[in-house]
């Protein structure tokens, strides 16, 4: 199990990667991720998953059709496993 306050800290650093660079620019954003220990698990053209295994969180980018990012989402493994 994942110290949650751990997770609360990534997920805040995650947002900030959000809000700080043009969503236009995945390529950019995607490569911070993995700084931070995400890994590209799944994809299409209008979307994309990343997870952090060892911090217990996974999180999903909708692209546009220039694959840019519209939108994202930061879910946590157990609160994926409760859907």
């Amino acid at each position: 199990m994942v110290n949650t306050s751990i997770q609360d800290e990534m997920i805040k650093t995650v947002e900030n990667i959000f809000s700080t660079y043009d969503t236009k620019r995945a390529e950019l954003i995607q490569g911070e991720l993995e700084s931070l220990g995400f890994i590209r698990v799944g994809g299409n053209p209008s979307a994309l998953s990343m997870e952090n295994r060892n911090l217990e969180l996974f999180i999903i980018l909708g692209l546009d059709e220039s694959q840019g990012i519209i939108n994202h989402e930061i879910l946590r493994f157990s609160d994926i496993s409760k859907k």
